[in-house]
């Protein structure tokens, strides 16, 4: 969509997914938990890292544009990504 020559995580989602179906609790759920691998409730940076790393080839660029994604998504400033935060971005992603 922004013409960089890359299908981000936002274009992807934006492209894939049906709006309505994906704007409720039970399927935000079981995308957060997807991401949150230890089970704990939130999801970390490195919980995050490991499931993008599984699927591109410029592990390095990952590590950057990662930061960057959780420090737009972290609203509260903690470093950790909770469920209403997830919820809440992904709605607004979603949304546009």
């Amino acid at each position: 969509m922004d013409n960089n020559g890359y299908i981000e995580y936002e274009e992807f989602v934006r492209a894939a997914v049906s709006k309505e179906r994906f704007i409720n609790e039970n399927v935000l759920r079981f995308a957060f938990r997807y991401f949150d691998k230890d089970g704990s409730g939130e999801i970390t940076f490195d919980e995050i890292e490991d499931v993008f790393k599984q699927s591109v080839t410029d592990k390095a660029k990952v590590h950057e544009s990662l930061k960057k994604i959780i420090s737009e998504v972290d609203s509260n400033g903690d470093g950790i990504i909770s469920f209403t935060e997830f919820s809440d971005i992904m709605k607004k992603m979603l949304k546009k």
